[in-house]
């Protein structure tokens, strides 16, 4: 297929640019700035037993997304290919809930030398 013109403008010149970028995004890894790690980085702001009841209000959310992408993998009549995002995003989902599970035992039973500062910080 060639190039279409009309007054001079070439019509596919973004699809060539487009190309790119996706193959940037692709194969480059960048950090990204979610909301959740921004949050982690100031969790001392918090007494640990709110955070331990925060965290488990989140698993439970985290829960029901990863049934919801469950069903939505399940779905024969579609290649793939178009659930893909839906595959990446529930991996990073179950890889979320698995930290989480990490993190809360570290809180709750991480002993004296966890977040030792963070405890007498919200003593009282």
């Amino acid at each position: 297929m060639g190039v279409t013109r009309t007054g001079g403008v070439d019509h596919w010149s973004g699809r060539s640019a487009d190309r790119e970028r996706m193959r940037e995004l692709v194969a480059v890894p960048a950090k990204e700035y979610p909301r959740f790690a921004a949050a982690l980085a100031l969790i001392a702001v918090l007494p640990p037993d709110e955070v331990t009841a925060l965290l488990d209000q989140r698993r439970g959310d985290l829960e029901k997304q990863v049934v919801e992408l469950q069903g939505r993998l399940s779905k024969t009549d579609i290649d793939p290919l178009w659930l893909i995002e839906h595959e990446y995003r529930l991996g990073q989902t179950e890889a979320e809930l698995r930290f989480l599970k990490r993190f809360r035992h570290l809180v709750t039973e991480g002993g004296p030398e966890f977040g030792a500062f963070w405890r007498r910080l919200h003593a009282n």
